[in-house]
């Protein structure tokens, strides 16, 4: 039965507030963020705190959503507890209660559980988490596949794009100070396969009615680089100085080399139709969301 609506939870974050724009005209689209929800045009928006199982399930069973979307989780500027709970033990409460309902569950995972000896990996491969992100992704992964029945855990690589107005995307910084020519530090110690957000919302699209899309699917852009090397061929692009774009210090805690993160996407790519994109095609679509915020 093709589903009627979609809750995403961190439905304010960047991924989630692209996610909701491409599917409320489609379906009835519910999001949710632990704070001040945000307003978008045509979406329901909750407050759900991540931390109380029993006001999760509350809200959860409100929506009654035919699929579920997890889409919170960060690493950034946060302590160890902080990345667990929010990346593993809310998500688990989530799909406890999305469980109840019969919903499908999409999980949002990242190329952080794997350590970079090889890259190019594909879904059969072994994680092996390298830092926290990585391994409260992977323990929300194992519990996921554990106690769910309906789910899709997507790994998807790095994205660019703009961000909502109240939490500016990592581009929304590096155009901006390239824009004021102020210097930026990007880092150089990690290859992935960066695509633009569009390409991952669209992956999240189709699996939503796609009722093969279960398991385990990788997702990801057709060129590695690193975000120092993303951030230069974006300055490139838009006519700024890619001089300004730096390596990124050492935080003085022992240099583990470079990391090859990249995914391999082909079976995605073949079940969705979907083929992963060129960073020109990426900055085409960057292009013409630039245009529409400043229309």
């Amino acid at each position: 039965m093709k589903p009627r609506s979609v809750l995403i939870v961190g439905g304010s974050g960047f991924v989630g507030t692209h996610l909701a724009i491409r599917l409320r005209d489609e379906l009835k689209v519910f999001t949710t963020d632990f704070r001040q929800p945000k307003r978008i045009r045509g979406v329901t928006s909750l407050a759900m705190p991540l931390l109380k199982p029993d006001e999760i399930k509350n809200t959860v069973l409100m929506t009654q959503a035919d699929v579920v979307v997890y889409a919170a989780g960060s690493g950034s500027s946060k302590s160890s507890q902080e990345i667990e709970a929010i990346n593993s033990s809310g998500a688990l409460s989530v799909l406890a209660a999305a469980s109840l309902l019969g919903s499908k569950f999409i999980y949002l995972s990242s190329a952080q559980v794997f350590d970079g000896a090889k890259g190019g990996y594909r879904e059969v491969d072994a994680p092996v988490p390298a830092d926290d992100l990585g391994k409260a992704k992977l323990a929300a992964e194992n519990g996921i596949r554990t106690r769910g029945l309906n789910y899709l855990i997507l790994r998807s690589s790095p994205v660019y794009g703009l961000g909502p107005a109240s939490k500016p995307s990592i581009t929304d910084r590096v155009l901006s100070d390239l824009c004021l020519g102020n210097p930026v530090e990007l880092d150089d110690r990690e290859v992935h396969s960066f695509a633009p957000v569009e390409s991952l919302v669209e992956f999240i699209a189709r699996s939503c009615v796609t009722e093969g899309a279960r398991g385990i699917l990788h997702h990801g852009g057709g060129e590695p680089c690193t975000l120092l090397e993303l951030g230069r061929q974006l300055a490139q692009r838009f006519k700024l100085s890619p001089s300004l774009l730096r390596p990124k210090k050492s935080d003085g805690s022992g240099d583990p080399g470079k990391r090859d993160l990249t995914l391999n996407s082909s079976v995605a790519a073949d079940l969705l139709k979907m083929q992963p994109l060129l960073l020109e095609q990426g900055f085409n679509l960057l292009e013409k969301q630039l245009l529409t915020a400043r229309s």
